[in-house]
Parts: C-alpha cells; structure tokens; sequence
C-alpha cells in the first residue's frame, strides 16, 4: 500500500487518489502542480572546481617567484626584488663577517693602502716631469737660473720633499697594531712600503746631482736599476695573498686590492 502512494498523487481536495502525472483531480477537477525535479550537482562538479583553484594558485606562486622550475634554487632576495648589491655594499658586508678586531685592522689598511696609490701616482707623475726637465732645460728653467737657482738646484729642492710622506705613512700604518691572524699581511706591506720610500729617496739623490757630476749621476742611476721595483711589487702581490687566504678561511670575500704595481719599476727602467 505503500509503495502504491509513493506512484500516485492524493488530492489535497477532496482527497482523491489518482496515478502520477495526472494533471488535474478527476473527483473536483484540482489542477495538481508538477514535481519539482531536484538537480543534485555531480561530485565531478567539485572536484573539477577543486582542481581549478589549486592550479590558479600555483601559477601565481610562480609569477611572483615564490615557486621556481624543478631543481632550481630559490634566487636570494636581492635577486627576488629586481636589486642587486654594490660593490660598497659587498665590501661592508664582507668587512662585517670578520671578527671585529680583524675587520678594524683591514679598515686601517684599507685607508692605508688608498693613500699609497694616491702618492705613488703623484711622485711618479712628477719624477716623470722632473727627468724631462734635466734633459731639455726649458726657458723657465733658464730665467730661474739666472735669477740664482741653478735647474738642479730647483729639482732637488722639488725631489727631497718626496721621501718624508712615505715615512709618515709607514708611521700611521704601524700605529694600529695587526691582530695575530693579520700579522701575515702586516708584514710584507710595512717591508714593501719601507722601501718604496727608500728607493724614491734614492732616486731624489740621484736627479739633484745629475746637472752637476752627470758621471757620477749615471753610476747612482745604473744602481738603481739593480734595485727595481719587482721586489716592492711582490711584497705587495703576497701581502694581498695573505689577506685572501685569511677571508677565505672565514668563507667571504676579499674586501679590497692590495695594487702591487705602484709604478716604481717602471720609473727606474726610464734611465
């Protein structure tokens, strides 16, 4: 009797019992209203959904970077930003990964080493100048004479102020005193810089008297050329190895170049 009711329709009339899909009560003539068919959403719906989102997801993940290909490294974050690091940056970064004391001393050296390059680059300029000088006196060079002031007179004046700024350099380098790890870059710096100024007083030496015993002159030249400037340049080469060596035992970089070519042999192969 059940199963009869749930395929017939009962008039909520007159209470008239009638088959399904009977469109009005045939007792009082009741229109029935048809069944509303219910769509129940497939599971397939969602789980499509599903995989739509999860897949939006992931390409936004890639465009902004977050996800990379298959094996690749996540870029570091300057890179991530579109900014890359300068050289000033890079250099501050390094000098803070050493230990303080070792960090301190390589900024002492590194002011050092600036104002080396810089007077090195200003005595052999005029050294230069001074040279072409005593071979072609200029009309300059003949008024002065003959005002009292012989050329060699006027170039030795020149040339014996050039020993004392290396000897002030030295002093200030040897007054921050290197910690025992910095003491292998210490060493061949201060020999290299002790002798850049003893072979630039050398050379003072030798143009003052060129004008005057030009024999004499030529002997101290000839010497010179014995005692070039590879020696300097190797005590710098291995001062700067010896600072590699020690920033690479604290995985960084170098902060700065040690300049091993400071001119000087190039000035004395001019003779």
């Amino acid at each position: 009797m059940k199963a009869e009711q749930q395929r017939s329709i009962v008039c909520p009339k007159c209470g008239n019992v009638s088959p399904i899909g009977t469109p009005q009560c045939p007792r009082c003539g009741l229109e029935f209203a048809p069944s509303p068919v219910r769509a129940g959403r497939s599971p397939w719906l969602y789980a499509a959904l599903g995989a739509l989102a999860v897949l939006l997801a992931l390409l936004a993940m890639v465009s902004m970077g977050i996800l990379g290909k298959p094996g690749q490294a996540v870029p570091p974050v300057t890179q991530a930003m579109g900014k890359a690091a300068s050289p000033a940056l890079e250099r501050t970064a390094a000098i803070h990964a050493l230990p303080p004391d070792v960090a301190a001393w390589l900024e002492h050296l590194r002011r050092i080493e600036d104002r080396k390059v810089e007077l090195a680059q200003r005595q052999v300029a005029e050294a230069m100048i001074v040279m072409q000088r005593m071979q072609v006196p200029t009309m300059g060079d003949a008024d002065q004479a003959g005002e009292g002031a012989p050329p060699s007179q006027q170039a030795k004046a020149k040339i014996e102020d050039w020993r004392p700024p290396w000897d002030a350099l030295l002093k200030e380098f040897e007054a921050v005193t290197p910690p025992d790890e910095c003491k292998p870059i210490s060493g061949p710096y201060f020999s290299a810089l002790n002798e850049v100024g003893a072979l630039m007083g050398d050379l003072s030496k030798a143009l003052a008297v060129s004008q005057e015993d030009q024999a004499g002159a030529l002997q101290a030249l000839e010497k010179l050329q014995g005692h070039t400037g590879q020696p300097v340049d190797e005590r710098f080469k291995a001062a700067d190895g010896a600072m590699k060596t020690l920033c690479d035992h604290y995985l960084v970089a170098k902060p700065f170049d040690i300049k091993a070519d400071v001119g000087v042999g190039g000035l004395f192969g001019k003779f």
